[in-house]
């Protein structure tokens, strides 16, 4: 039972970013993180972790990461290989 405001206020305090900001890196590290342990279709991954358009989570998820799902998946593999 807290306000909008006062939300934002303790979100802001505790992980420098509002709302919004808040609720999409949480569901970009989810999907990071099902790209990287799961063999998943990545429109599967982009449904789940909230978007409905498989082109909004690829450039969102560019945009957190600098590459594409795919490309993540790729890299991720590689550093599992060398490991």
């Amino acid at each position: 039972h807290i306000s909008r405001r006062q939300l934002s206020r303790i979100l802001i305090t505790h992980y420098g970013m509002n709302f919004r900001q808040k609720l999409q890196k949480t569901r970009m590290d989810y999907a990071a993180w099902l790209l990287a342990t799961t063999n998943r279709q990545v429109s599967d991954i982009g449904q789940e972790v909230g978007y409905s358009s498989e082109a909004a989570f690829f450039k969102l998820f560019k945009r957190a990461f600098g590459m594409t799902p795919k490309a993540y998946r790729s890299a991720k593999a590689g550093e599992k290989k060398h490991v």
